[in-house]
């Protein structure tokens, strides 16, 4: 996990989220990865980043989260 504030450390910017048991088990999986994205219409205005790709059985594996605020 990691996180980033603005420069005088009083807003939020953005979070980089991912299990290690993700990163570690990603070479397992199919040589390809998805990227998906959304925007964040609600409270908080922003973008929601996904990786994924596909495991040996077809299923969808989460490789990483991002959350992206704007302020």
């Amino acid at each position: 996990m990691e996180f980033d504030v603005d420069s005088k450390g009083r807003h939020f910017k953005c979070l980089f989220f991912a299990f290690e048991a993700c990163i570690h088990d990603f070479k397992y999986c199919r040589p390809m990865l998805l990227l998906d994205g959304t925007f964040l219409k609600g409270r908080h205005k922003g973008c929601l980043l996904a990786a994924t790709t596909k495991d040996g059985n077809q299923g969808i594996f989460s490789v990483y989260l991002l959350l992206l605020l704007k302020q």
